[in-house]
């Protein structure tokens, strides 16, 4: 699973947040065509944790922009 964030710092500060939580995560480049604007810095994570990283990044003021699923190198929104 891949979190789209609307700037790559909120990217960077919600992994140290989940990572501290127990989950963990990688900072990962997606195309310029899936992140619709100008952040292509994404979280990528184990699907297991989706509920746990909108909630906690909600909580962080660092909103989910998007989750996709990524299947065969294609992102699938979620």
């Amino acid at each position: 699973m891949v979190a789209l964030y609307s700037t790559a710092n909120h990217a960077y500060y919600m992994r140290e947040v989940l990572t501290r939580s127990g989950i963990d995560t990688k900072v990962v480049s997606i195309p310029g065509s899936i992140s619709k604007g100008s952040c292509t810095t994404a979280l990528d994570f184990d699907s297991r944790h989706s509920a746990a990283v909108v909630r906690l990044s909600s909580n962080n003021r660092c909103p989910v922009q998007q989750l996709y699923k990524v299947e065969y190198g294609r992102y699938i929104p979620v």
